[in-house]
């Protein structure tokens, strides 16, 4: 049982340099910077092709891979970032304030209001442009962060995005939340 120790703190020791190796190869050879955002994951890649035996030792059929491994990154981020964008950013009018926020499925986030609650302009969004609309509005905030006033700067934004066919359509869609 002891003797497993030391075999495993050298195989650790040998995936570590070969790991850097990998990162100086990736660095140096195929001209991937590590500031690179593809950077890790082609370096993972490659490590893990290493280690099973696949990576290709022809120069041309390593540069295609790693072209492919690149192309599949930067899709995995399109992927990433078109799921974040299937929000709705909602403006609502409940009593005299005006409510911003983020719903994956407007309807269902709804039913938490008040019935006299009014849907008065959607956007496609994420999280992130609905932190940037409540730091454009900040200076008109009612109560809590997401509540506001309805100053004239807020209501103008709002009648520029307003399209009833686009609120039906987040209304309509069933998506998770």
């Amino acid at each position: 049982m002891g003797k497993g120790r030391p075999l495993q703190t050298m195989q650790s020791r040998q995936r570590h340099q070969q790991s850097e190796f990998i990162e100086r190869f990736v660095s140096e050879h195929l001209g991937i910077s590590t500031d690179d955002p593809c950077f890790q994951y082609v370096v993972t890649q490659l490590f893990g092709t290493h280690r099973r035996g696949l990576l290709p030792t022809d120069p041309a059929l390593l540069r295609r891979f790693v072209a492919d491994v690149r192309t599949r990154f930067y899709v995995e981020q399109e992927r990433e970032a078109a799921a974040r964008a299937k929000c709705w950013v909602y403006y609502l009018r409940i009593g005299e304030h005006i409510k911003i926020g983020t719903a994956r499925n407007l309807s269902a986030r709804l039913v938490s209001y008040p019935p006299s609650t009014v849907v008065l302009a959607v956007e496609r969004g994420s999280y992130e442009l609905e932190a940037e609309r409540l730091a454009q509005f900040a200076p008109h905030l009612a109560a809590r962060k997401e509540w506001f006033h309805p100053h004239p700067d807020l209501l103008a934004h709002i009648d520029r995005i307003a399209d009833r066919d686009t609120i039906a359509t987040a209304l309509a869609e069933r998506q998770a939340m």
